[in-house]
């Protein structure tokens, strides 16, 4: 017991594993950007019954600039955060540092808004992550 409390403390975030739900889309906008989608459920109660009846969705919606569209066509299930991190160092001319930070900020709002979820080890299945029920249309950017 004790031995795998030790062996859990020692895993670095930015070992874990990012993936992409399958319910979640991607296409390209009017202006080449990579746009990001996710279908939020219907709230409980009246309200989602009257938006299923009037067919009313508020979808998750991102738009990702170069970098983060860079970010996203480098999650496949298998790649950790740290090579994604390196990645996106070398192609962006990033410091370590910059990268890093860039990378953990970037896979925050991902989570948050619930297109991604985390693995640890590349687990092979998708997790149950759910977007914010206030999420909201934004467009969305690496910055080192």
């Amino acid at each position: 017991m004790n031995a795998d409390r030790k062996m859990k403390a020692r895993v670095h975030p930015l070992d874990a594993v990012p993936m992409i739900p399958e319910d979640v889309e991607q296409e390209l906008d009017s202006r080449s950007r990579l746009e990001i989608r996710r279908p939020r459920p219907y709230p409980k109660g009246w309200r989602g019954r009257l938006a299923q009846r009037m067919r009313i969705r508020r979808d998750v919606r991102l738009n990702l600039d170069e970098r983060g569209g860079f970010f996203w066509s480098r999650i496949d299930g298998h790649r950790s955060l740290a090579k994604i991190a390196r990645e996106l160092r070398r192609e962006f001319s990033l410091s370590d540092q910059e990268s890093r930070d860039a990378t953990v900020k970037f896979t925050q709002t991902l989570m948050l808004r619930g297109v991604i979820c985390l693995m640890p080890n590349g687990a092979a299945e998708a997790g149950r992550s759910t977007p914010l029920e206030n999420a909201k249309d934004e467009e969305v950017s690496i910055r080192g």
